[in-house]
């Protein structure tokens, strides 16, 4: 895996529309961008948010520098395009599809207001790992938002563990990883999630 481009990895029974529509989408990328099928989930871990999802975008810092360009624009609307028709399948308040994961044999559907579905990956330049989740019944436009909340902060982390992505690790120090962030559709900030209980001396 070229850890410089935009890596989509996902799983084989994702709904297949919404993957060639994102195919479709960044193909004015060319090789900057790679698709990688993985097998289905087994039984999850304990802390789901923590373990990969069903739909996985990777960018490298290479790619990640075109947010912080002049025609960033560009590049946000077609990371849009590409995500669309996933959010039509298996996001608001009546989605297509609902994901479910395995308990001693038994579908279950998480205990999180978050998607299993799909996450943007980032490393920053210290080679700390970011995970940036979706909440499931978020809007399309509250999507959008989040979207576009993420791929503004990635520049600056990605290539020098700045701004505010940094910011939120410092003062939220963990001991797991990834660190998982989310956009607040109250505040429209970025959040860092704590998926450990409080009690938990982990």
């Amino acid at each position: 895996m070229n850890k410089q481009i935009l890596n989509v990895a996902f799983e084989d029974d994702i709904d297949t529309d919404a993957i060639i529509s994102m195919k479709e989408a960044l193909a004015v990328f060319g090789e900057e961008v790679s698709f990688h099928e993985l097998p289905k989930r087994g039984p999850q871990a304990s802390i789901l948010l923590l373990t990969m999802s069903s739909v996985v975008l990777v960018f490298g810092v290479s790619f990640a520098k075109k947010f912080g360009e002049k025609s960033a624009e560009a590049t946000w609307q077609l990371v849009e395009k590409g995500l669309s028709k996933l959010y039509n399948k298996y996001f608001g308040e009546t989605p297509d599809h609902v994901i479910y994961y395995v308990s001693s044999s038994e579908k279950k559907l998480p205990n999180t207001k978050y998607s299993l579905t799909l996450s943007l990956l980032c490393t920053g330049s210290k080679g700390e790992n970011i995970k940036f989740i979706y909440e499931t019944k978020w809007s399309q436009a509250q999507f959008n938002k989040a979207t576009r909340a993420y791929l503004r902060a990635m520049p600056e982390f990605t290539s020098s563990s700045t701004g505010v992505i940094q910011n939120l690790i410092e003062k939220n120090p963990a001991r797991v990883s990834p660190f998982l962030i989310a956009w607040d559709a109250v505040s429209e900030d970025l959040i860092f999630v704590n998926v450990m209980p409080a009690a938990a001396d982990i």
